[in-house]
């Protein structure tokens, strides 16, 4: 069985295409499986009992090492009867060298978007709430501060730091800077992109996972059920059951353009690598 991770950066689009990949015969798609965070704790445990056992380091590393690739193993059997498990879990960038070390030949699918669509949609959300409480942690850390500070800045920063945010685009950039022999397993995919051509992504997706061509129905999407409810209100997961390829709108009227340039200058690496086109807007 083949093992994808579906990742990314938030509000990129990954609950709709996740569930567009499970409209395939040999594709299963487990919809924020919390597997990684398993497999992340057993890790953390294993640091905490070196010196409570009489198992040399090498062995607990073998011990470990298979008693994870184990519990993959059944969770993914258990959970998948067909040729390729889609592990749909943004948390797995915490820790990308623990997964290719479990399971070597492991593929991700890393969605990408224009941090300012991003944090837009943050904003949206927050602004759209009504009944629950605003998001303290956007304000300043002191009651003082806001007396010297642009707020709308503020927040983009506190955005930019929200582990949301800051532990996939953190786990991209130690990819790209430490030459990790891995990168050959992600496939980075933009947002945009993806909406304006969704037919051209997903053809590039099977060839990349080694899965047979698919005529995917766009017009009937069909939503695998799960709470999402431990997401809210920022991880709200209800897709809609059709895709119509168009070119995403590029104007983030709810950022002022002192904000925007905020997130670009910020993440100049960023917008470099995978956005140059606004990167050389930017600069000019």
């Amino acid at each position: 069985m083949k093992f994808v991770n579906l990742s990314g950066l938030p509000r990129s689009g990954s609950t709709l295409l996740g569930n567009i990949l499970n409209q395939h015969p040999d594709i299963t798609a487990c919809m924020d499986s919390s597997l990684s965070s398993i497999i992340t704790n057993i890790s953390d445990h294993s640091q905490k009992i070196y010196n409570e056992s009489q198992f040399t380091i090498n062995q607990y590393e073998i011990l470990y090492r298979d008693f994870m690739r184990s519990g993959i193993k059944s969770w993914t059997y258990n959970l998948c009867d067909t040729e390729i498990y889609l592990d749909k879990d943004r948390s797995w960038a915490v820790d990308y060298a623990l997964l290719f070390k479990l399971i070597p030949d492991a593929k991700v699918i890393f969605l990408m978007r224009d941090l300012r669509g991003v944090i837009s949609s943050f904003e949206k959300i927050e602004g759209n709430r009504r009944i629950l409480p605003s998001n303290e942690y956007l304000r300043p850390d002191d009651r003082d501060g806001y007396h010297h500070v642009d707020l709308m800045i503020e927040r983009v920063d506190k955005w930019l730091n929200d582990d949301m945010i800051y532990t996939p685009l953190y786990a991209i950039k130690e990819i790209l800077d430490c030459n990790w022999k891995y990168y050959k397993n992600f496939k980075f995919i933009r947002y945009e992109d993806y909406i304006e051509n969704p037919r051209k992504i997903l053809s590039g997706i099977y060839d990349f996972i080694g899965a047979k061509s698919f005529d995917n129905n766009l017009n009937d999407i069909k939503q695998v059920k799960y709470n999402d409810g431990c997401y809210a209100p920022y991880g709200i997961h209800t897709i809609r059951p059709k895709l119509v390829p168009n070119k995403v709108d590029c104007e983030f009227p709810l950022l002022k353009d002192e904000a925007q340039e905020r997130i670009i200058d910020t993440c100049s690496w960023y917008y470099e690598e995978f956005y140059p086109e606004v990167y050389e807007k930017y600069k000019n």
